[in-house]
């Protein structure tokens, strides 16, 4: 027999699963491109290793999706939820630990201005250059991309689409 849940219940429920969003939310678009700026830019070596940074990023996310759809639910339906969430307890304070251990190691680039003046820019140029046709020499569209990266400003990926 099951008892009804109370408000409270209900309010703590959803308020963890509000926080879990919103924490997700805020540090899962920003892994990657952490992990994408410890690689120079300038250096031929680091930039094989950075292509390689992203097919380890998926497989391991991938294998932890993977052991925690499998393992941890085989241990919680079958042994002990008490053993279920203590592995994923160990894996958080291990992957914690070894975070906090590297953080002297990490190359930090700070910030170089607000992206919603990137944004409005990227906006107000495209509204005013919506009628204009394209040259035929699309060479001429690129600016000098070693400025650029020396600057500590990135380059956007040159697309086809919406010309």
């Amino acid at each position: 027999m099951s008892l009804p849940a109370l408000k409270t219940n209900k309010g703590v429920y959803f308020l963890a699963l509000y926080l879990i969003s919103f924490g997700v939310g805020g540090h899962k678009p920003s892994l990657e491109p952490f992990g994408v700026d410890q690689f120079d830019e300038e250096d031929k070596i680091e930039m094989l290793q950075k292509n390689s940074f992203f097919n380890q990023w998926y497989f391991w996310l991938s294998t932890g999706i993977v052991l925690a759809l499998t393992v941890v639910a085989y241990v919680q339906e079958n042994i002990s939820w008490g053993l279920g969430f203590g592995i994923v307890t160990v894996a958080m304070v291990v992957s914690t630990i070894l975070f906090l251990y590297g953080t002297p190691f990490y190359r930090l680039k700070l910030p170089g201005g607000s992206p919603v003046t990137d944004i409005a820019q990227v906006v107000v140029g495209a509204v005013r250059k919506r009628n204009i046709r394209m040259p035929s020499d699309t060479s001429l569209l690129y600016e000098n991309a070693v400025e650029l990266i020396k600057s500590g400003r990135r380059l956007l990926a040159h697309t086809d689409n919406f010309q």
